[in-house]
Formats: C-alpha cells, structure tokens, sequence
C-alpha cells in the first residue's frame, strides 16, 4: 500500500525553530519556505519529508540567511549635561547621555558606561570606533553650543569649540585609565565589598577622588568578565546586600544605575504590564521608595531567582537608601515613557486623562517641587498636548493652562507654572507661558481666585506668602519677578482691608498681649511677604511698643509672676522672629 507523505516548514525565528504549517506535497512546502525567508524576522528555514503514518523525518530543504554585520549607530538625545572637566564625564549624567547614545555599542558588547570609562581595554576598543564616537561627541557638541536664542552652560562655544573640549575630556579619561590598567587592586571576590572598599581608600591616601576611581576601576574589571547584564546585576546586588557599611555599598550605586540605563533590562524587570500606565506606576513605586515589596524572607510572586527577584531587591535598597542614583535612572525612564507616543492605556481611550491625573498628581505632589525637575514637567505638558491632540503655540497653551486649572493647591501650581519657564517648550513659546503666570498670579481680583479653597483668613493670606516666596527665590527673569511679587503684595493688601482683618484682631475689647502676639505673627516670614501689607501690621505694633509702660501692660492680665515672666520671654521672641528685635 502506498505511504502518503507530509512535509513540514519550520522557521528559525530569534534562534529557535519553529513549526509554521504541514503541506501535502515538496514543491509547495518549498515554495511556501522560500516566502517566508523574505521575512525580516525569519533567519532561516527548512522543509522536513515524513511519513503520514510517523516515523523520521528527513531534511529535503534547508535555507540559512547569512548573517549581515549590523552597523552600529548612535542614539538620539535630546539634552546632555554640559561637563565642565573630565571628571564630570564620569558622574551620573553624562554616563546616563552616553548610555543612549552609544546604547547599540553598548548591548553588542555587553557593556556598561561605567565599565568603559573605567578599563583601558574597552574604553580603547570604543575608541577605536572612531566614526561611532565622533557622532556622538557632535551630537552632544551641537546640543551644547550656544546660538542667537539660547544660552549654554557650555560657556558660549561655538559648536567646533565645545567638540574639541569633549575630545580633551574623552582623551585624558584614556590617559588615566590606562595610567591604572596594570595597577595591582583587591578584588571584592575574594575580600568581600567592605574590605575592598577599606583597602582601596586605605590606599589612596588623603585624595577621596582617586579612591573612587580606583574602586570604579576594581569593580569594572569584575564585571567586563560576566557578559550579561541580569549576571552583572544579581553579582552587585548579593554584594550590595552582604555589605555592612552603607556608605560602601552606595559606592556601587553607579554600577546598578546603568545596568538600569538598559531598556531592555528595564523591560524585563517589569514584566508583562497589562498598559503603559501600569508600567509608568511601577517605575514610580521603585524610584519613589513607594514599593510594597514582600517583607524579607517571603518570596515575591512567581520569584525563581531572576527580573521578579531583582526588582524586589532594588525596590528594598532604593528604600533603604543604598540605590539613589537608580531612582534618578527610574526617573528619566519614566520621563522618556510620556515623552513618548504610545497611550497610557491602549485598551480603552476613555481612561486616558483619568490615568493622565493620577501620575500627575504623583509627580507634582502638593507637599514637595515637581518630582524629575522641568525635564519631566515638559513631558507631562507633551503628554497632554497629544491627548488633546494639538500642537504648536495653541496646544501648548491650552495643555499647560489645563494641568494648572486642575491644581487647587496655589503653591503647586505656582511650582507647576516656574518650572513651565525651564522648559524646552516652555523656551519655546515665551509668551504663552508668561501668559499663564499672569493668568493665575496677576490678572486676578482677589487672593481668592488665587487659593480656591475655603480656608480662615491666616491661611489664605499664608498661601499667597508661599507664592510669593516661591517667585522671590525662582530663577525667573527679575523684571518678571517683581512685577509678580508686587501684585501679590498689593492683593494682601486688599484682602487685609476689605476683610478689616487689622481691626478684628487690634479689637480693644481683647487684652494688650492677646493683640500683640496675633499681630506679630502677622509679620511672620511665613504669614506676610516684606512689603506694604505686613507694613500694616507693623505700624500698629510700632505703636504699641512706644508704649511708656509697655512691658508691664502686655502681661497686665495676668497674675502669677511666673507666668508673667514666661509670657514676657515668649513675646520677646516672637519680637525677634518678626525682625523687632
């Protein structure tokens, strides 16, 4: 009897083979390989003849796609720090700019920025890459340097100028990594991270720099050897967590940070997120210390040792304290994120401004400055406008004018609208957002339609007070500066009179003491800027001290010498906490 025979098409996708379909004759399995060959993710393909019946199979095609050396690119930045030495190319910052730009270098060899500015080896290997890093030295350069409508911190050069003093800086962070390359150090593998640590500073005598740099270096050179960023990871983590010295441990901080850098180990300690949302808050609980981790010894969820275990030990360290570079890395991930286009929550539209607010209100909380500085205020800005789905000067305007209707708290939004100004849209459409400030700060009747919220008389007239020492201590232009300050001054004025606030609390009827301590703490930092409104008050106490027997009648209401006493020292400084004395 004649034996019918199958023929299977397996396709090699991300190193593994896999069926796609069974067809009941070679010239179409063929065929059919050969198509799915001109797909970018498929790598290879083979047909397999088998028995209808079972039995083995026999290869009768086979199709492997040579593999093209991919070239390496570098990243897009929008912002680098403007390093000032090559010492500030070591930090944070920079390394976090080098960790997007050189990110395709970077993943190809497993590597970290740390560990390449710290191994004469590697960091030479990348110099080597000549074409590679001068893309990236003048994407930075281009960034910095200074033209007709901006200012840098780069000192004013021109873009030629700050490219060669980034050459300089790269060029003698390889003089000093290869001036240590063959330098004997103790290895935290056989000593332990506390001893290495006192060895090294041991070493280095009274200079606190070159005992970091020389830690970086030791460290690097353990982990250029682990050609994986989860083996680097669980190695600086079981150090971290067997060190009995915070401030040892710290030091290895950098190290976790950018190994945090890499997205897709980022994408990878999350896990699967039902949305982007959910993935953004999960960022916020580690870098914010706000993860309800697992006490110690209970294992988290589906832990077996990998991303799920790891995420867990960052989130207790960064609570502990020993990870706060890694919440800045956390930070910038969540702002690169909202600067994004992808929706917070792809499955249903209708959540979106509602998923919007909430990390909102998680980044700029009431009680503390915008959470990620102006960088991520932008983002949130960008986020919004894209919700209203409008661009330019108008949507600019009308996302930013929304996200500061929605903040009742006056001192928020006044944080909220200064940093508006530190913004790269912010730069980019001065009027509008100047606009704003006069919205909310200037162009209003009352000190009611600033604090919305019912409130007694004294926390109303203390909101504005933390306005106007919010604008005072801002870096907004000076002339900006005092023309908001002085509107507010003249607001507290009209709210003082119109509500006779004086009146009520210099009431005859009340005793000596009672009035004068209310209205010094009227000219308290706290309850009335400088200026004409906390004039007010002062003139009437200026009254009351000239007083010829003013000591004694303060306290006349009360009896007991002791007490009296006690009253008169609490006076005294209340006095000279509102600058009478």
């Amino acid at each position: 009897m004649f034996k019918k025979e199958i023929f299977e098409v397996q396709c090699l996708k991300e190193g593994r083979w896999i069926i796609e379909t069974s067809l009941p004759n070679q010239a179409e399995a063929e065929a059919f390989a050969r198509r799915m060959l001109e797909k970018r993710e498929v790598e290879g393909v083979k047909v397999f003849r088998e028995k209808a019946s079972g039995g083995s199979q026999t290869a009768v095609f086979t199709k492997i796609k040579e593999k093209r050396e991919e070239k390496l690119t570098v990243g897009r930045i929008d912002a680098a720090p403007a390093c000032a030495t090559p010492d500030d190319c070591l930090q944070l910052p920079a390394r976090m700019a080098m960790n997007r730009l050189m990110r395709m270098y970077l993943d190809k060899q497993t590597l970290t920025p740390i560990e390449v500015l710290h191994n004469y080896r590697e960091y030479k290997r990348l110099q080597d890459q000549d074409a590679l890093v001068g893309s990236a030295l003048n994407q930075v350069a281009t960034l910095q340097a200074a033209t007709p409508q901006t200012e840098t911190a780069a000192g004013g050069a021109t873009v030629a100028q700050r490219r060669d003093a980034l050459y300089g800086f790269a060029t003698e962070i390889g003089k000093r990594t290869k001036d240590v390359e063959t330098l004997q150090l103790p290895s935290i593998k056989q000593l332990g991270l506390d001893a290495t640590v006192a060895k090294i500073v041991a070493g280095a005598g009274d200079s606190a720099a070159n005992a970091d740099f020389l830690f970086r270096v030791a460290v690097s050179r353990e982990l250029i050897e682990i050609r994986n960023y989860f083996g680097k990871l669980e190695r600086l983590l079981y150090w971290i967590n067997d060190s009995q010295d915070d401030v040892a441990a710290r030091r290895l901080d950098d190290f976790v940070a950018d190994i945090l850098g890499t997205a897709s180990v980022i994408q990878e300690l999350l896990g699967d997120q039902p949305n982007l949302a959910a993935a953004v808050n999960k960022l916020l609980d580690v870098a914010l210390g706000q993860w309800q981790a697992p006490p110690p010894g209970v294992a988290p969820p589906s832990a077996d040792g990998g991303a799920d275990d790891s995420i867990v030990q960052i989130a207790r360290l960064v609570q502990a304290g020993r990870l706060p570079g890694c919440s800045q890395v956390l930070i910038e991930r969540v702002r690169i994120q909202l600067g994004g286009a992808n929706p917070l929550v792809r499955s249903d539209p209708e959540q979106e401004i509602p998923t919007f607010r909430q990390i909102l209100d998680r980044l700029m909380p009431d009680a503390a400055p915008p959470i990620g500085g102006s960088d991520l205020v932008d983002a949130l800005v960008q986020r919004k406008m894209r919700i209203l789905n409008r661009g330019g000067a108008a949507g600019y305007r009308a996302a930013a004018a929304w996200i500061a209707m929605i903040m009742l708290n006056p001192l928020r939004k006044a944080r909220f609208l200064i940093a508006l100004t530190q913004t790269p849209t912010g730069r980019l459409y001065p009027e509008e957002t100047f606009g704003l400030i006069d919205d909310a700060l200037v162009n209003v009747e009352s000190i009611s339609d600033i604090v919305k919220a019912r409130v007694p008389p004294n926390e109303k007239m203390a909101g504005i007070t933390q306005v106007w020492g919010e604008i005072r201590s801002s870096p907004l232009p000076p002339e900006h500066v005092e023309r908001i300050c002085t509107r507010l001054d003249d607001l507290l004025v009209h709210f003082v009179k119109t509500e006779r606030i004086l009146e009520k609390i210099d009431d005859p009827a009340r005793p000596l003491r009672m009035r004068t301590m209310m209205l010094m703490k009227m000219c308290l930092p706290t309850s009335l800027p400088p200026g004409k409104a906390s004039n007010l008050a002062r003139a009437i106490i200026v009254g009351m001290l000239k007083r010829p027997n003013f000591e004694g009648e303060v306290v006349a209401d009360i009896a007991d010498p002791a007490e009296k006493a006690r009253a008169q020292r609490d006076l005294f400084v209340l006095m000279r906490q509102a600058g009478f004395m």
